[in-house]
């Protein structure tokens, strides 16, 4: 009985053992089943989805194929609608060239206003032209950055001018516009009114004679308020007898500032007649502003 038992027991031992490897068995070939598929199912969806790609770049770079096309057409419309243009600037044959003033060059009927030649001159004078600006200088005075005997100064005044000589007394009226084209160095026109009284025995006798200065003076400054100056002017006068007499006037006096843009100018003078040679000389005070 105890043998049959044992072997009993070792047939249920092998019978498990041989379950045990069969399970196993089974356990490795399912898991060998299921690890192929898993890349074929990875793989699959990735090899079509590389061909649509494919298609859809050829459509977008098609397009621009016929747009290119639609420019060529208009490239050559435009160029007929050029070629009249070109034609009409050819001149007639009845228009004759005309001739520039003063040179030697012919403007063409078919040329442009900017295409036309200028005489070579003209840009000099124009350049010339911008240079010789005169500056005037406004608001000079004390107190201000412009001061007298400055640089584009202009002064708008007058004087007056007492002489006597044995019988004959002279008054001199003469207004007065004077500028300054460089620092200290003025430029004075006087037009001037000559009253002449001449006392005789019976009768006096007066006579009236008309003139003008023109004199350049140099203003040397001493204060801000005080300067001097000396000038030497050049003038003619006509007068019934002895008719017309040119003269020289030199002058020496002061510059004496008044306010803030006034100035007292007392003068020394004396004038030297060209003709007659006759010598007269006085004291005159005048008084100018400047603008």
């Amino acid at each position: 009985m105890q043998k049959l038992v044992c072997s009993k027991n070792i047939h249920l031992a092998m019978c498990l053992s041989c379950a045990v490897a069969l399970a196993a068995h089974a356990q490795s070939v399912a898991a060998q089943s299921t690890q192929p598929a898993q890349p074929k199912a990875q793989q699959a969806p990735q090899q079509p989805a590389q061909p649509p790609q494919q298609p859809q770049q050829q459509p977008a770079q098609q397009p621009q194929r016929p747009a290119q096309q639609a420019q060529q057409p208009a490239q050559q419309a435009q160029q007929p609608a050029q070629q009249p243009l070109q034609a009409n600037d050819e001149p007639d044959i009845d228009e004759k060239p005309t001739q520039v003033p003063d040179s030697n060059i012919a403007v063409q009927p078919h040329m442009q206003p900017d295409e036309r030649p200028q005489p070579p001159q003209s840009e000099a004078f124009q350049e010339l032209g911008a240079h010789e600006e005169t500056p005037v200088a406004t608001g000079a005075g004390v107190g201000s950055d412009i001061a007298y005997a400055s640089r584009g100064v202009v002064e708008l005044g007058g004087s007056l001018a007492l002489t006597h000589q044995s019988q004959t007394t002279t008054i001199r009226l003469a207004p007065s516009v004077g500028y300054f084209f460089i620092d200290n160095l003025e430029l004075t026109l006087f037009p001037e009114l000559l009253i002449t009284n001449i006392d005789g025995e019976e009768d006096d006798e007066s006579d009236v004679s008309f003139g003008g200065v023109l004199e350049p003076s140099y203003h040397v400054p001493f204060t801000d308020r005080l300067l001097g100056f000396a000038g030497l002017g050049l003038g003619i006068r006509y007068a019934d007898e002895p008719g017309v007499d040119v003269f020289l006037r030199p002058r020496l006096g002061m510059d004496i500032m008044v306010g803030r843009s006034g100035i007292l100018k007392p003068a020394a003078f004396l004038d030297i007649g060209a003709n007659d040679g006759l010598t007269s000389g006085g004291l005159e005070v005048g008084f100018t502003v400047m603008l």
